[in-house]
């Protein structure tokens, strides 16, 4: 069938435009990024970041096992990449920056897709220039991946809501594994962003997508053993308890008739 040839226009002025602008908007993100990349010298946590990428690979390993509270993707491409570059904060930094750069322009895609053209640019603006997000795009950990995968997924999961299919469960599945193993704490993200788009759907194409995230959820589950040992400390390392402050409920009751006065003088 015939498409109307007005309509076949207009598409292609909008795809034009969505590359020219996220072109622009990579470009200003990766000059506010790789100016001054190798200026800050490498610092603490990026030091335990290549301390732990430089051992040999069942060192490495055995050490996440003990020692740390992270999944162990990070580390491993980190263990491959160390060794194809010079030992130097440009290079050790610049995959990090890499990934930022990509997220940006998934960023882009996912805001247009939920509220619009500009939706878009401006969360695609605000990721280029923020200070918070250069910061930590720029750093040898695993913070810049984290953002990739992070769009990745909701890309995937858009997508897959918009027309369901079997390679694009697939790369929900993926994305949803990558997740899990780059940073625990993305599981609330991913659940949360699961909901929502089940909720926005219906019929089978909900059923199509519930069950792509359950089969994502358990490709997830290899590493639940890893994170149960990391946070109980039965390695001899640093329990994640550790990390978690006391909850004080008296000081948390003394706060709120703070916070319920403030709401109301807001409203």
């Amino acid at each position: 069938m015939n498409q109307d040839p007005e309509r076949v226009r207009a598409e292609l002025a909008t795809v034009k435009s969505l590359g020219y602008g996220s072109f622009l908007l990579v470009l200003l993100a990766g000059v506010f990024r790789l100016t001054d990349l190798a200026g800050p010298s490498i610092w603490l946590d990026e030091a335990h970041s290549l301390y732990i990428a430089t051992m040999k690979w069942g060192e490495m390993l055995d050490y996440i096992w003990t020692y740390e509270v992270h999944p162990p993707l990070h580390y491993m491409l980190l263990f491959l990449w160390v060794r194809m570059v010079p030992f130097q904060e440009f290079w050790l930094r610049l995959p990090h920056v890499f990934c930022g750069l990509l997220a940006v322009v998934g960023l882009i895609w996912v805001a247009r897709r939920l509220g619009g053209s500009r939706a878009g640019w401006t969360c695609g603006f605000l990721a280029a220039t923020s200070q918070f997000v250069i910061l930590y795009d720029s750093e040898c950990r695993m913070y810049g991946p984290v953002f990739l995968a992070t769009v990745v997924f909701w890309v995937c999961l858009l997508r897959l809501q918009d027309a369901p299919g079997k390679f694009r469960a697939l790369a929900l599945v993926l994305s949803a594994a990558v997740c899990a193993y780059l940073e625990y704490r993305l599981a609330l993200i991913l659940v949360a962003s699961s909901l929502v788009a089940l909720i926005g759907t219906d019929g089978d194409t909900r059923k199509r997508l519930f069950l792509a995230l359950v089969l994502g959820a358990l490709a997830c589950v290899p590493v639940v053993p890893l994170l149960r040992h990391q946070a109980s400390g039965a390695g001899g390392g640093t329990s994640m308890r550790a990390f978690i402050p006391p909850l004080d409920l008296d000081l948390l009751a003394s706060q709120i008739p703070a916070l319920v006065g403030g709401w109301f003088l807001e409203w």
